[in-house]
């Protein structure tokens, strides 16, 4: 037969359990200030992604247009290569925000795997 716990047993065992739930409880708050404090940065890249994609829509209307004045010689070459060029850096604006958003979405996984940096 086992012997039962004493009562300084009990109140170890308890003093223990509570103190994990707190340590708990605190790593619970703090990543979810983290996750919180995240919310500025995805809105930021929400709002930068939302006005790339406005110009890249009017650079590819811009590009279609000078296409057509191209071909009825209303525009130099050097006009249309130059909307072109633009379109191509913004395209690499598009790859940098891509990063910058595959870096953020690493940030909050790890903060909800429970790393919080």
């Amino acid at each position: 037969m086992r012997p039962s716990p004493t009562d300084a047993e009990l109140i170890t065992y308890y003093s223990v359990l509570w103190s994990s739930q707190i340590a708990h409880k605190n790593i619970v708050q703090q990543l979810e200030e983290k996750l919180a404090s995240y919310k500025p940065e995805a809105n930021e890249i929400d709002f930068e992604y939302s006005e790339l994609k406005e110009q890249r829509l009017e650079l590819v209307r811009v590009s279609q247009d000078n296409d057509t004045l191209l071909k009825n010689r209303l525009i130099s070459a050097a006009q249309a290569d130059q909307n072109k060029l633009d379109l191509l850096n913004l395209n690499q604006q598009f790859d940098k925000q891509k990063v910058k958003y595959g870096l953020f979405q690493a940030k909050v996984t790890l903060a909800l795997s429970g790393v919080i940096l």
